[in-house]
């Protein structure tokens, strides 16, 4: 985990946006990072690695998170509504009662992931994967239990 760059995407999501749009950031490594409750709607951390980054609660309304690594990441109750999340890794992902409304999840890797609860109205899912390529277990489509 990048200190600075956790620091600073707390500061505000426009400054952080400013940052990355201007090509000042290199690697973005917020992985385990402690981001629960924050603010960062419309936040931009397309390819970010987010592993096991604690996202629960958090305000991602719109996010852009194409091709990020949010493997084992918590994001119970966060709000991705509007979110882009195409080609994200989001294997073992806790999403139990998560907003993702509306969002994109095109090619999105969801395997294991905790999906009970999760508000997936209007949101484009993953095209169906070939039957052999399915968990035998974990699948997110399982019966919340």
């Amino acid at each position: 985990m990048n200190a600075s760059q956790v620091s600073f995407l707390k500061q505000s999501p426009e400054k952080w946006n400013a940052m990355v749009w201007g090509h000042h950031v290199g690697v973005i490594d917020l992985s385990g990072a402690d981001l629960r409750g924050a603010d960062l709607r419309c936040i931009e951390l397309n390819n970010a690695d987010l592993r096991e980054a604690d996202l629960s609660g958090a305000d991602m309304l719109g996010a852009g998170l194409i091709g990020a690594n949010l493997r084992e990441a918590d994001l119970r109750g966060t709000n991705l509504s509007k979110a882009d999340l195409r080609e994200a890794d989001l294997r073992g992902a806790k999403l139990s009662f998560a907003n993702l409304s509306h969002a994109d999840l095109s090619g999105a890797d969801l395997r294991y992931a905790d999906l009970c609860f999760a508000n997936l109205f209007e949101a484009k899912m993953p095209a169906e994967q070939e039957e052999d390529e399915m968990p035998t277990h974990g699948s997110p489509w399982q019966d919340c239990r």
